[in-house]
């Protein structure tokens, strides 16, 4: 196979890099988590410019055998690289294009940016790309799950005293204090970024499979003190995806992330999923991946962050 051009991708071309997404990832994984939905959020995401920043390659079919993806994030000063191809060559020269890209960003903006990159833990060929272009491993993250049973519906256990689980509401005050409760709930985790409330809003509503009526409040004695917000972006798959979990740190050992995670497995059933997943750290500060497993989720995939400086 010789790829014979290339071009900026479009937010149109998901259903074209779908089929090459899916490819690499069960070459490597055996399975795959991408949709066309997910794919058409990633071309359209803000901070994401296919023009100056991404790359299609096609063979003489059409057919598309390479792409490159890359997200700036101003506020956190790093610049997110994603490379599919099945061929190599065509992931190195992709891969160099997005660490040039980082590069131009940060000679435009005088400073310097931090260059990001994920892969499998067993994509041993796409690692030595990633690694041949400077970039280390930063951190191991780990995506879990838990299965629920389709013949007996998950029944919430009753949470501690005081505690209680609603679905936040979408007016202002109610996004206002979701966004507090995401921005000091993870004040103390790995590279969190702070960010304005317009701006975090943006990003949530932009996320792929978004859906309001997943987005929940623990409360103690009234007073809001964690949030949980699942989407849809796993529905192809079965899945109900937790994107944020996060307790405050006062509220901390008193069962309420167990509340919010026994909550979002009692609405799963109902609303057709199959089983519930997350990504979390796994050098996690809080102790996550002991908690999920405490309530039976397990790891099934390893993600690994890769990072270098530009600028």
């Amino acid at each position: 196979m010789s790829p014979v051009t290339s071009r900026p991708p479009t937010v149109g071309d998901a259903a074209l890099i779908l089929p090459l997404v899916l490819a690499c990832d069960e070459a490597v994984a055996g399975t795959s988590d991408s949709s066309l939905d997910e794919i058409a959020s990633m071309l359209a995401f803000p901070g994401v410019d296919n023009e100056m920043g991404g790359r299609l390659v096609l063979d003489e079919s059409g057919a598309a055998v390479g792409w490159l993806w890359t997200e700036l994030d101003e506020v956190a000063a790093e610049i997110f690289v994603d490379v599919f191809a099945r061929d190599a060559a065509v992931s190195t020269w992709l891969f160099g294009l997005g660490v040039d890209h980082a590069r131009e960003v940060a000679a435009a903006t005088g400073g310097s940016l931090s260059v990001r990159a994920g892969c499998f833990a067993q994509d041993h060929e796409y690692a030595d790309v990633i690694r041949s272009h400077g970039l280390v491993v930063d951190r191991t993250f780990l995506r879990m799950r838990r299965d629920l049973a389709p013949a007996a519906p998950y029944v919430a256990p009753t949470p501690p005293a005081g505690v209680s689980v609603e679905v936040a509401t979408s007016d202002d005050a109610g996004l206002r204090v979701l966004h507090r409760l995401h921005e000091e709930s993870f004040t103390d985790h790995w590279n969190h970024t702070g960010r304005p409330f317009d701006e975090w809003l943006a990003r949530v509503e932009a996320s792929t499979g978004d859906d309001p009526a997943q987005r929940y409040i623990a409360r103690v004695d009234g007073e809001p003190a964690g949030l949980l917000v699942a989407d849809e972006s796993m529905r192809e798959h079965g899945e109900s995806y937790v994107r944020t979990l996060g307790v405050l740190s006062e509220f901390r050992g008193r069962g309420i992330a167990k509340a919010l995670l026994a909550n979002a497995f009692a609405e799963a059933g109902p609303r057709g999923y199959s089983r519930v997943g997350l990504t979390v750290d796994g050098a996690s500060p809080t102790g996550a991946k002991r908690l999920y497993e405490s309530v039976g989720m397990t790891v099934f995939r390893e993600i690994l962050l890769w990072h270098r400086t530009v600028g």
